[in-house]
C-alpha cells in the first residue's frame, strides 16, 4: 500500500518537476519532501506502531499498561499537595477532603471554620451564594455564623418575598 502511494507521489513529483522548470519552485520542493517522507520515513513509523499495538494488546502489554495507569494515579494522589488547588483566602494548598466551593473560589478547612462553617449540607448550600471578599470581611470582623439557622432565615425571607409578590399580583 505504501509503495503504491510512494509511486503515485513519485509520478506527481515528475509532473511537478515540469512545473518547477517553469518557475514554480515551492510546489516542487514540497512534493519532493512529501514523497521522501512517505517512501522512507513513514514505513518504519508504521512498523513501530504495529509492533507497539501487538505488544499493548497482548496479556503482558495489558498488565504493563495497567501498572502504568495505577502507579500514575497513586503518584498523582501522593503529590497532590504540590499541584493541588490553593485557598482563595490564605493561599495554602487545600487537601482533597477539606475544600469548600464559594461563588468565586475555593476555601480551605481553616478559613471555613474561622467563620463558623462546618461540613453540613447547609454550609455547602450557603457557600454557593457567598463570595471570597465577603468571607474575608467576616474573618476580619470575627463574625461567626450558624449555617443551618442562616439558611433557614434565607429560605424564610424568600418565602415572604414570594408571598408578597403573589399578593401584589393578586391586587392588580
Amino acid at each position: 500500500m505504501l509503495m503504491v502511494i510512494g509511486i503515485f507521489l513519485l509520478i506527481i513529483c515528475v509532473f511537478l518537476y515540469k512545473e518547477w522548470q517553469k518557475g514554480e519552485l515551492i510546489i516542487a520542493m514540497w512534493s519532493v519532501g512529501i514523497t521522501f517522507f512517505v517512501m522512507f520515513v513513514l514505513p518504519p513509523i508504521v512498523k513501530f506502531c504495529r509492533l507497539m499495538w501487538r505488544l499493548m494488546t497482548s496479556k503482558l502489554g495489558i498488565v504493563i499498561m495497567s501498572v502504568i495507569v495505577v502507579s500514575s494515579i497513586i503518584i498523582m494522589i501522593k503529590t497532590y499537595n504540590k499541584w493541588g488547588p490553593k485557598c482563595a483566602i490564605c493561599h495554602r494548598m487545600i487537601p482533597l477532603n477539606g475544600m469548600l466551593f464559594l461563588k468565586d473560589g475555593k476555601v480551605c478547612e481553616t478559613c471555613r471554620s474561622s467563620v463558623g462553617f462546618d461540613h453540613s449540607a447547609a454550609t455547602v448550600e450557603l457557600a454557593k451564594g457567598m463570595t471570597v471578599a465577603k468571607m474575608i470581611l467576616m474573618q476580619e470582623n470575627q463574625i461567626l455564623i450558624n449555617p443551618t439557622e442562616k439558611l433557614q432565615a434565607k429560605k424564610g425571607s424568600r418565602e415572604e418575598t414570594s408571598a408578597s409578590a403573589v399578593s401584589t399580583v393578586s391586587r392588580n
